[in-house]
């Protein structure tokens, strides 16, 4: 099965992962997330990881660009998983625009995950893409 998976910047554009990796496109182009090769060579060296390999240094990375507002989609099975810091009306915003991106590409009622990794409570977010869409999900 093709999956698919996106980042949306802090800004807002969505930049569409192919059929590669998150860590990838990170890995590749640093300063559009806000990081240096230095520092992503020194934390895979330190976890003694080859470069993009998805373990320790990866969820560190990942939890770093997140946490400065990047918002991380990726599709699993028949839902997806967002990941992100904080829903604000901004970041409502970006994903009402990447669902309204998606209609007509699959299941417009496939579940939809949303995980605030900067809250601690109320955390997760259930949805559909068509609630995205019409921007009326359960908080």
């Amino acid at each position: 099965m093709l999956t698919r998976a996106y980042w949306i910047t802090p800004d807002g554009q969505i930049l569409d992962v192919g059929d590669r990796k998150h860590i990838n496109l990170i890995v590749d182009n640093p300063p559009q997330f806000g990081e240096s090769a230095e520092a992503i060579n020194t934390l895979y060296n330190e976890n003694r990881e080859p470069m993009g390999f998805e373990g320790k240094a990866r969820e560190i990375i990942m939890r770093r660009v997140i946490t400065r507002g990047f918002v991380r989609i990726r599709q699993q099975r028949n839902q997806w998983m967002i990941q992100l810091r904080e829903l604000t009306p901004t970041t409502e915003s970006h994903l009402c625009q990447w669902a309204t991106s998606q209609v007509g590409k699959g299941d417009q009622f496939a579940n939809i995950v949303i995980d605030q990794l900067g809250v601690s409570r109320n955390r997760r977010i259930k949805a559909t893409l068509d609630s995205l869409v019409r921007k009326r999900w359960t908080r």
